[in-house]
């Protein structure tokens, strides 16, 4: 079953590549016009300021459609690759749509598309990760995943006032279309989960014959051997077939039918998750409909809009990365809990990037405000990570360890959750801009995020027992 040609392309590695790339070609369409927003709506469709705040809505609501559909369907037939492939050919005809729409409503319509396609990528893509991950071992996988994010967050702008200054609107259709191709392109050549569960297995074993020169057994490894999901870091997969009775198959099939939207958001952690998840990205995208409005009145051009985005976007991928190696270290997990580490560092990151936000609205200084963006995104890169672990760590230790039933259903969660956020708060964002200023609509964003981080973080950590190892 290893493809032949290239062995890398059926590893754990490379699909963290994979969704690395994938979430990087995703949230830099997202951002990519961001910087170009005030010129294409303001300039060349004649559109009011506060339609800034609807068309980053819009993207929210087309998450909200295409998440937990897809989510749904993959989980339900275990298929990960074909719903990822047809989320990047949805991205990619939205994406040509913007370069080519006459007029402003059809840019809304390509934009709600681009939504749907993110709602896609990200939630089964996301669940292409913990299918191969056990729960402990998901923050620095996640935040390896997160840095495509944030680079995404830090190239899209960029480029996208580059582009825009240069090519206009259709090139960037054409850069966004070409993007999108190209992932989909890399998606075809690496195997889906179930098949790479299986020669992650195969493979594991074929290493311990080695070692041991023992004679290559016919069968994979017994379920109950000892040290075989802690060496795979996945579950086992049942390679032959009628090993189990009737009776067991039906127990199973009815464990994974019991992990639905509503069971998962019963438990407490889910649900704390998903509304912290509203409050931290809807800071983020507040500040990126708000911060462009700021700069562009006092003067700066698209492109170097974008470049202010770079303060924003590295800090918040090297405090995920960061962050991710800290939650995964043993003397981290003994002084909190394995999951009250995560809970802590959600509340202090999503803190602290409330209050920087504050600052940043009383700030009158550019190079000032670059600087607060810096301590926003590592903060913000700091706090989200744990959030995705945390979600995946959950649910994995909801379900059978060789079912991944729910997997991408978490993951649409987290996604309805942000599409909310970009749905109401950007929006609410935009109009107090226009209404009050800067610094009042920094206000009511950062004391949303701190209060929110002390009251939803707090109390998941006084609902959480962990047992702290001495």
């Amino acid at each position: 079953m290893k493809i032949s040609y290239f062995p890398f392309l059926s590893t754990r590695a490379a699909v963290l590549v994979l969704v690395c790339i994938s979430l990087l070609v995703d949230v830099g369409i997202y951002g990519f016009i961001v910087p170009a927003l005030p010129e294409i709506l303001q300039g060349e469709f004649k559109a009011s300021e506060s339609l800034n705040g609807f068309f980053v809505a819009l993207y929210g609501l087309g998450v909200l459609i295409g998440a937990p559909t897809s989510s749904y369907l993959s989980d339900k037939y275990k298929k990960r690759k074909l719903p990822m492939e047809i989320g990047f050919i949805i991205l990619a005809v939205s994406s040509l749509g913007i370069g080519y729409s006459t007029n402003i409503a059809q840019a809304f319509i390509s934009r709600a598309g681009q939504g749907v396609a993110s709602g896609i990528i990200w939630s089964i893509g996301l669940a292409c990760v913990i299918d191969i991950y056990t729960s402990d071992k998901l923050d620095a996988p996640i935040s390896i995943v997160y840095s495509g994010f944030t680079m995404g967050a830090l190239g899209g702008p960029i480029l996208g006032g580059v582009v825009y200054k240069y090519f206009g609107r259709k090139g960037m259709g054409y850069f966004m279309f070409g993007a999108s191709i190209a992932i989909l392109v890399l998606r075809f050549f690496i195997p889906d989960s179930k098949d790479l569960r299986i020669i992650l297995a195969l493979d594991q074993q074929l290493k311990e014959q080695e070692t041991n020169n023992t004679q290559p057994p016919l069968n994979p490894l017994p379920e109950d051997s000892p040290n075989d999901n802690e060496i795979n870091n996945v579950p086992s997969p049942v390679i032959t077939t009628d090993n189990s009775t009737d009776s067991e198959k039906n127990s199973s099939a009815k464990k994974y039918k019991e992990i639905t939207y509503l069971s998962m958001l019963k438990e407490a952690r889910i649900l704390l998750l998903c509304l912290i998840v509203v409050f931290t990205y809807g800071l983020t995208s507040s500040v990126e409909v708000v911060v462009p409005l700021e700069f562009d009145i006092k003067g700066l051009a698209a492109d170097k809009i974008g470049y202010t985005f770079l303060a924003f976007s590295v800090p918040s991928m090297i405090g995920g990365l960061i962050m991710g190696k800290i939650l995964e270290s043993k003397r981290f997990t003994e002084k909190f809990g394995p999951y009250k580490k995560r809970f802590v560092v959600i509340l202090t990151g999503n803190f602290l990037a409330g209050i920087f936000t504050i600052i940043l609205g009383a700030s009158k200084s550019i190079p000032l405000s670059v600087v607060l963006m810096g301590f926003i995104g590592f903060c913000i890169g700091s706090g989200n990570v744990p959030i995705l672990s945390a979600l995946g760590a959950h649910i994995l230790d909801m379900t059978d360890p060789n079912d991944s039933g729910a997997n991408s259903k978490v993951y649409s969660l987290f996604n309805i959750a942000y599409s909310v956020a970009a749905l109401v708060i950007p929006s609410i964002a935009s109009i107090l801009y226009k209404s009050i200023g800067m610094f009042l609509t920094c206000l009511f964003l950062g004391l949303i995020l701190t209060i929110s981080a002390i009251v939803l973080m707090g109390y998941a950590l006084l609902r959480t027992n962990d047992i702290i190892l001495s």
